[in-house]
């Protein structure tokens, strides 16, 4: 057999047991049955980074900032054709087929016998039986215990590779309340705009085009919604795509509801504020696993579409994550921002253990991604369409949920927290690590939003609002201002609250809201007009020069 060496952070570093679980080797006939890896390659070794272009790409005023086209950012940041040769050699030599997506910039899938691929990368396959105390509900899926092996030719030519684990690796972060109990406050997605004072465009957008996406691993558009939602908002426009050849599958009873909630939120937002424009609502699908969901994210940077951004209302613990995958998954987002769009990640919705039961606080990913706008989560209480309290989420007395956030025990602090003078310790280890979430809006289901699902008007909430709700406020501040905002999150920590609405009462568990950015609430909530002021300003963008200088031989983190 060939040298070989372990692929670094391809295994969980802890994995969870449960005596609800069980598991056993994988028969002959599961072993032959065929089975498809993605996997990642080095950028070009010759060609600058992503990092390093996002970095020069910061130290451009906002309004001056032109971004990649989808075949750019291939192109410039792809894998070099030697790495992908050699690796189709090893792949032939291992009786496997290689095919390199047209689409994707520094990813080939291998395909082939299952067997014939664990044999490849030196792992034992397993197949485990969860049952979810909670529910009842059976998961099967098959993982390995081990990190994978590469040949040590191809050694750092192969960064990460996702396709033989099928364990699925997200949740949608939605709280729905049980049958028959009302919530004593609600709000449709227009009347949070007008709260939140998000910016209303000229002529109503007339004659703008504004594309935005949402990020799903379950569920279905229904389409008596969509119409009757269309019959009066003409100009919405929503288009659902499959990765990987997966979905949409409805499921009334699961992730349809957050479907719904996901996209009516951005189109509630858009016909309040630009009813006139032509709004087009891209939302894909593909399997809920490391392969699925990082692939997810990634098409987003490599369509031909200019979006303004991404929501993204799934997720899990940091600690259900392997390395390697938190990884591909901010250097999808990396090279969203390349590209222009900004990603909105909902940050959770279960206070500061994220429903772990191990006594440790833990971060959601990918919320917790450096590049990615993780969002938190309120209890607001307004009338007449005018605050009058506002709150860190917090219902778990009541088995209502609690908005996610605290410190990443995998990402060190940013460069754009740690220059505003944020630093987050970990309430466990009294590490600092990148701080979750950065910006907050209304999620308490209590106070939750209204929307149309299956013919009936329902009231959602979670962190998984927030997320396509700052979603419409970023395209709306991009259409405003006549430019996209790409990574946006070194201009809102240099924009020292101007825009934010500071949340200085109530907890998420571990991690108490104060004055200034705090890992329950962020940097707080929107005033959408005066944000859109303070990202585009020139003074602003003085400071983001001054304070982004990146020494030579260092990266953005």
């Amino acid at each position: 057999m060939a040298p070989s060496v372990r692929l670094a952070g391809s295994a969980l570093l802890d994995s969870p047991r449960s005596q609800e679980s069980s598991e056993r080797p994988l028969t002959v006939a599961e072993l032959a049955a065929p089975a498809v890896m993605t996997l990642h390659l080095r950028e070009d070794p010759g060609a600058d980074s992503v990092a390093v272009r996002l970095a020069r790409q910061h130290l451009v005023p906002v309004r001056q900032r032109r971004y990649l086209a989808g075949a750019d950012a291939s192109s410039r940041h792809g894998a070099h054709d030697t790495d992908v040769a050699a690796v189709g050699h090893w792949a032939a030599a291992a009786g496997l087929r290689v095919r390199r997506p047209d689409s994707a910039a520094n990813t080939v899938d291998v395909s082939g016998a299952l067997g014939t691929l664990a044999r490849a990368f030196g792992v034992g396959l397993q197949r485990h039986t969860v049952r979810d105390v909670s529910t009842g509900a059976i998961t099967v899926f098959r993982d390995h215990r081990d990190e994978l092996s590469v040949p040590t030719q191809l050694d750092g030519v192969i960064t990460a590779a996702f396709g033989l684990s099928t364990r699925p690796l997200a949740r949608p972060r939605l709280d729905v309340l049980p049958r028959g109990m009302a919530a004593p406050y609600s709000y449709t997605p227009e009347e949070l705009a007008a709260i939140y004072d998000f910016p209303v465009l000229a002529d109503g957008g007339a004659g703008a085009t504004i594309t935005v996406g949402i990020a799903e691993l379950g569920g279905a558009v229904h389409r008596a919604d969509l119409a009757a939602f269309t019959a009066r908002n003409p100009r919405l426009r929503v288009v659902e795509e499959a990765v990987q050849g997966w979905g949409p599958l409805s499921d009334p009873f699961g992730p349809d509801t957050e479907v719904a909630l996901d996209w009516q939120v951005i189109a509630g937002v858009m016909a309040r504020c630009a009813p006139q424009a032509n709004l087009n609502i891209v939302i894909k699908y593909a399997p809920n696993s490391e392969r699925g969901f990082t692939n997810l994210e990634a098409s987003f940077a490599a369509d031909r579409r200019d979006y303004a951004a991404v929501s993204t209302s799934w997720g899990s613990p940091e600690s259900l994550w392997t390395p390697a995958a938190m990884e591909a998954m901010d250097h999808a987002f990396q090279l969203g921002a390349l590209r222009g769009i900004v990603h909105t990640v909902a940050a959770g919705d279960n206070g500061s253990t994220d429903a772990r039961r191990d006594g440790r606080q833990h971060a959601d990913h990918p919320a917790s991604a450096p590049h990615a706008v993780g969002c938190g989560g309120t209890r607001l209480i307004a009338e007449e369409g005018r605050r009058i309290s506002e709150s860190v989420w917090n219902e778990l007395r009541g088995n209502q949920g609690a908005t996610g956030g605290g410190v990443s025990s995998h990402f060190p602090v940013p460069r754009y927290q740690a220059g505003a003078g944020v630093r987050p310790v970990s309430a466990d280890t009294r590490l600092c690590g990148r701080g979750v979430p950065d910006v907050a809006g209304n999620a308490d289901p209590l106070t939750g939003y209204v929307i149309h699902h299956r013919g009936v008007d329902t009231v959602v909430g979670g962190t998984s609002a927030v997320a396509p709700l700052w979603t419409a406020l970023f395209a709306l501040m991009s259409e405003s201002a006549g430019q996209r905002f790409g990574n946006v999150l070194p201009a809102l920590y240099n924009a020292r609250g101007a825009g934010f609405t500071d949340i200085t009462s109530g907890d998420n568990g571990a991690y108490p809201a104060g004055t200034g950015w705090d890992p329950a609430t962020g940097l707080g909530v929107p005033s959408g007009r005066a944000l859109c002021e303070s990202l585009t300003s020139p003074l602003l963008q003085v400071t983001q020069r001054g304070s982004l200088r990146v020494p030579a031989g260092h990266e953005l983190g």
